[in-house]
């Protein structure tokens, strides 16, 4: 039996509002999804997982009909969906008496239920629940054991925190099925052969780092569950958040820097998305201007953490009797944390900018 398993697609979510990019990613989210369906259909795999957290929220009746359009056309694959607790299945919901594709099933109930499919000759048979409220603290996966029906025996969850189904991994991983395809934690993990979380299928925040994709895998049922099941990562997302370290000295000026990040970004990739972080010491009166970064559309966001190259004895002995020299005996004589050390520092820059020019 071929599968592939899918999760966290987040469709109708629009990430980085405010960004150049921010519309184009809602709608690559949705050509990420149409690619990885074509996949499936051209592979001629027997089941698709999808393993909660389809939409970004409960999808209206437009999204849904899009997507039973492109489910529809891969007729020969068997779609296995679960709600997640983004997509929950609230009161009015738009899941709630959905006419799906006849090669669809979705698994609604908030208890794990079962269903029976074949792959074949081969009987299959799918555990799985879906969301009905934000949140779910129920360890309901930790208990569970597939049947003894000859066949094949997959389990579709979805969670691993406090608040979204806690797990304990060992007991689920050594429960006796075949596979368990997992969802909600969206860096893809892989524990063994028989038990992975897919991650997001593409990123939708600047802290899903490193790729993105899908599991794709093969189960042979003439052994003993899990050791005929193997499975692969593949990447299929159109982009990746990469974090970057810009370094400032007080030499530099905003050109040099911005033809820094220039060429971060050539040899990168221009495709991916960047999270700026800038370190180094400034002079003082002449901080770095951090939002200047944000000109290039590749960057999501970018961050300061440059400290003044002040020297704070010196000031201090400059400024006995001041104001700022009572300020800085405030922190004289004790080791600083780097909260303190920040607050030290804006406090110094605040009180010399009060001054004007000397």
């Amino acid at each position: 039996m071929k599968f592939m398993h899918i999760s966290d697609v987040h469709l109708g979510a629009r990430p980085d509002p405010g960004r150049p990019y921010s519309a184009q990613r809602k709608e690559e989210l949705w050509e990420t999804l149409r690619r990885v369906l074509c996949r499936a259909k051209e592979s001629r795999i027997d089941f698709l997982f999808i393993t909660g957290d389809l939409f970004h929220r409960q999808p209206i009746p437009k999204e849904l009909g899009r997507l039973c359009g492109w489910l529809e056309e891969i007729g020969g694959t068997k779609v296995m969906i679960t709600a997640g607790n983004h997509d929950y299945l609230k009161r009015g919901c738009g899941y709630w008496g959905m006419a799906w594709p006849d090669n669809v099933c979705f698994l609604d109930s908030a208890q794990v239920m079962r269903r029976r499919l074949q792959a074949g000759k081969t009987d299959v048979y799918i555990y799985g629940n879906s969301y009905h409220a934000r949140e779910n603290t129920d360890r309901i996966y930790d208990n569970l054991v597939p049947g003894t029906e000859p066949g094949i025996h997959i389990l579709l969850g979805h969670g691993g925190d406090e608040r979204h189904i806690p797990m304990d991994y060992r007991r689920i991983e050594e429960a006796g099925f075949h596979y368990v395809a997992l969802g909600h934690i969206h860096r893809p993990h892989i524990f063994s052969s028989r038990m992975a979380y897919a991650g997001a299928l593409e990123p939708i925040d600047r802290l899903d780092t490193g790729p993105h994709g899908y599991i794709e895998g093969e189960i042979d049922d003439g052994v003993p569950a899990g050791e005929g099941t193997k499975i692969r990562f593949v990447e299929a997302a159109s982009r990746r958040y990469v974090p970057a370290e810009l370094m400032w000295t007080p030499q530099k000026r905003m050109g040099q820097l911005q033809q820094e990040l220039a060429k971060k970004i050539e040899e990168s990739g221009k495709e991916h998305l960047y999270t700026i972080c800038l370190k180094g010491r400034y002079q003082p009166g002449r901080r770095p201007d951090v939002r200047r970064l944000l000109e290039f559309d590749q960057v999501c966001a970018a961050e300061d953490k440059t400290q003044a190259d002040y020297d704070m004895e010196k000031l201090y002995s400059q400024n006995q009797g001041q104001l700022l020299g009572e300020y800085l005996e405030a922190f004289r004589g004790r080791e600083l944390d780097e909260e303190e050390e920040l607050a030290r520092e804006y406090g110094v820059e605040a009180l010399l900018e009060t001054r004007g020019p000397s």
